[in-house]
């Protein structure tokens, strides 16, 4: 009876995993932002996982009234929210443990959306670059993703986004380390 437990407990474990993917997502933002732009300037990157329907409404709302204090569509998907600025260019990791993914799938989405508040462009292209939307796949337990914010979009990269900025090491001083001799 005890085995009997087990294995149906192991299976339902494993339909279970497999029935929704969760992400091993990073997003970072590019050196050529900076180079762009002369600076980091402050930009919003909202992530969640949404259903064909709010699909839809975002890309008719657009990336300005998206951002807008007001949008109800915003309020609605309960986005995860980034920040970075010239004070912040580390990448941002979200777990495929985080308790997130698990309430996006209750939803059963269709994509993947990341949006960014970049400036807008003066005659921009359509679609909008700084909206990305990356369709689900279905029965995959954790799958990595990486983006990266660029001056005019969001782009889905290959490899681990990186800051920009690193940091320079710590003072080591004092620290058993001896200065270099002239």
């Amino acid at each position: 009876m005890c085995s009997l437990w087990i294995a149906v407990v192991f299976a339902v474990s494993v339909a279970l995993s497999g029935c929704a993917t969760r992400y091993n997502f990073m997003a970072g933002i590019s050196g050529l932002v900076e180079e762009y732009y002369a600076m980091y300037p402050s930009i919003e990157v909202d992530l969640a996982l949404v259903t064909e329907s709010e699909t839809d409404d975002i890309k008719a709302a657009g990336v300005e009234d998206y951002f807008a204090p007001d949008s109800m569509i915003r309020g609605k998907i309960a986005p995860f929210t980034m920040f970075f600025s010239d004070e912040n260019t580390v990448p941002v990791s979200i777990l495929p443990k985080d308790e997130m993914w698990f309430k996006w799938m209750k939803k059963k989405p269709r994509n993947l959306m990341l949006i960014a508040s970049l400036p807008p462009e003066a005659d921009p292209p359509s679609p909008d670059p700084r909206m990305l939307f990356v369709p689900v796949k279905k029965k995959v337990p954790v799958q990595n993703m990486y983006f990266e914010i660029e001056p005019k979009k969001v782009s889905q990269i290959a490899i681990k986004p990186t800051d920009p900025q690193p940091k320079p090491p710590a003072n080591t001083e004092g620290a058993g380390v001896q200065p270099a001799q002239k």
